[in-house]
């Protein structure tokens, strides 16, 4: 290391009176900042003494004093090789609009240097056919199927594809798929579409036939072609009733009216509990075991009962949904208070939270890379570097 001078001579007997206090303050500024006074921790940093004690070091093409020149002196830790292990709890559910929603469980519970997650797709079921259609960071994945979903073959059909998904690290090491068999899943028809379809297939059905221009009255046929029953009601042209019709392959059964309600016997409610009017359905109770729904409002409704693909409730006892049940690109909270710690999933590499924010106030930066970490305990902030030691603090020592 370049010895160098850190002290200043004397003051002359013979300086003026008045730059006496000057120079005394100049002199004490200097040899604090080189360390021969004062607390050592004041002293200041030359570019020679970083690249002497090895933190700092010189870019390739560089001298000392150009802008960018220093580098970190310390070599990042060799990157993580290993190879991500195989996505778990993968799922895909045909949604509306033309989607395939795909879910699969935390990948940083399996591995600790995850990047994102490799979405592949296939019309057949073969993983060597499957090209990558999408990468995502989190456990949610919605693909927007192509406009041709509808199967020309059969116009009641929606075209579904076979899905697998891999884990890609942060050293871009890619791991194997999910399975090796695909999983198949299809997008919903619109609902507009499928009614306007059977809506149409019913309007030539036999039975439809059998209202149009009927006269009043009880009609029956029994032929080979289907049996026949209907019941027909003819206002001035205006016909209305119902009938029955089996083929032997397919049995119908119509109510042709502008309003068709059940009601139970004898029974003093007022309220019907199943109403057709206008086109509208109206049920006053319902029980269904599976439903799809396009579109929709909802009034007050218990979530208490809601549960995950495992059987899982995704909310608490007192009914309020679970956080770790959420996942979400983007998450805004307008007003409210959070009881409890903040913290990231990924870890640094001390394997501490990458970042970590708890009740009384305090936070913590831990760099997932070769850097050290920041933390803010009370009235001090400190940093440190990879190697656990002290570089800068700030506040009470």
């Amino acid at each position: 290391m370049t010895q160098r001078r850190r002290t200043l001579p004397p003051v002359s007997p013979k300086t003026p009176s008045e730059l006496r206090p000057l120079i005394s303050a100049m002199t004490e500024i200097i040899e604090t900042g080189e360390g021969v006074r004062g607390n050592p921790l004041d002293k200041k940093i030359t570019l020679r003494e970083l690249l002497d004690s090895g933190i700092g070091r010189l870019k390739n093409g560089t001298r000392a004093g150009m802008p960018g020149s220093l580098a970190s002196g310390v070599e990042p830790p060799a990157p993580n090789l290993a190879t991500p292990p195989a996505p778990e709890g993968f799922s895909a559910e045909g949604s509306f609009y033309g989607m395939i929603n795909l879910t699969w469980d935390n990948p940083v519970d399996l591995y600790a240097n995850h990047a994102h997650t490799n979405v592949y797709r296939s019309e057949t079921d073969n993983f060597a056919n499957a090209q990558v259609v999408g990468r995502d960071p989190g456990m949610l994945y919605s693909d927007v199927v192509r406009d041709d979903a509808i199967d020309p073959q059969d116009p009641e059909a929606i075209k579904g594809y076979y899905y697998w998904i891999t884990f890609t690290s942060t050293a871009g090491v890619e791991g194997p798929p999910n399975s090796g068999s695909g999983t198949y899943a299809e997008p919903l028809a619109d609902m507009e579409y499928v009614l306007d379809l059977v809506s149409g297939r019913i309007g030539e059905s036999e039975l439809a036939q059998a209202f149009k221009d009927r006269i009043q009255g009880i009609q029956e046929t029994v032929s080979e072609q289907g049996d026949l029953y209907t019941l027909t009601l003819n206002q001035n042209g205006y016909i209305s009733g119902f009938g029955a019709y089996n083929d032997g392959t397919t049995a119908d059964f119509a109510v042709v009216a502008d309003r068709f309600w059940i009601a139970r016997p004898n029974s003093s409610q007022k309220r019907m509990p199943f109403i057709v009017e206008d086109g509208v359905v109206y049920m006053d109770t319902a029980m269904i075991r599976d439903a799809s729904i396009q579109e929709g409002k909802l009034g007050p409704i218990t979530i208490g009962k809601i549960f995950d693909n495992a059987g899982r409730p995704i909310t608490t006892v007192a009914g309020l949904l679970r956080a770790d049940a959420i996942d979400v690109d983007s998450l805004r909270i307008g007003f409210g208070q959070v009881t409890g710690d903040l913290s990231s999933t990924a870890r640094g590499n001390n394997g501490r939270p990458a970042w970590r924010l708890d009740r009384d106030g305090e936070f913590e930066l831990n760099s997932t890379g070769a850097g050290g970490r920041m933390e803010q305990r009370g009235d001090r902030i400190s940093v440190y570097d990879e190697n656990g030691r002290l570089r800068v603090r700030i506040g009470r020592l």
